[in-house]
């Protein structure tokens, strides 16, 4: 079973807040924007779940 912590939260919202700042800056060449989102197609499976688990988990308390 995987656990959830807040650490894990706090991680991927770093990573989430980070990937959009770096697509979303002036100037960025369409190149840039490829790579950035190929690199959180990577881990958006990871990210879903995570939101997933998050919503059971406040659905049972």
């Amino acid at each position: 079973m995987l656990t959830v912590t807040p650490e894990d939260d706090k991680a991927v919202e770093a990573r989430i807040k980070k990937t959009n700042e770096a697509l979303h800056r002036p100037g960025i060449k369409r190149e840039e924007v490829t790579a950035g989102y190929d690199k959180w197609a990577e881990t958006y499976d990871e990210v879903v779940l995570l939101v997933v688990l998050l919503v059971v988990l406040v659905v049972m308390i």
